[in-house]
């Protein structure tokens, strides 16, 4: 048996897996909106593609550990960036489990 520790750290380990596999989704998901309805096609979803890859792929340039928040308060407050207008629709906890659960 795991002890505790080792447990929280599996969790939190395959909560970073299922992340990770929700960026290539929503990558699809940004490269599907520009072919359909910015009329992108291979040359221009190839690039597209590559940029994301670049800005995924990017190693750490600072040193110690940053948060999500962290990054998004100085994005904010140093280029004005409204974070606040991205509108991710998603299900509330019971619908979820009402979904996975059927």
């Amino acid at each position: 048996m795991l002890s505790k520790q080792a447990q929280k750290e599996l969790a939190d380990f395959r909560v970073f897996l299922k992340v990770k596999d929700g960026v290539a989704q929503q990558t699809a998901a940004a490269m599907l909106y520009a072919y359909h309805l910015r009329g992108y096609r291979k040359k221009r979803l190839q690039a597209m593609y590559e940029r994301m890859l670049s800005i995924i792929n990017m190693p750490p340039v600072v040193g110690g550990q940053l948060e999500g928040n962290d990054l998004i308060d100085f994005l904010t407050n140093e280029y004005g960036i409204d974070f606040d207008r991205i509108n991710l629709h998603t299900e509330t906890e019971s619908e979820y489990l009402k979904r996975v659960l059927k």
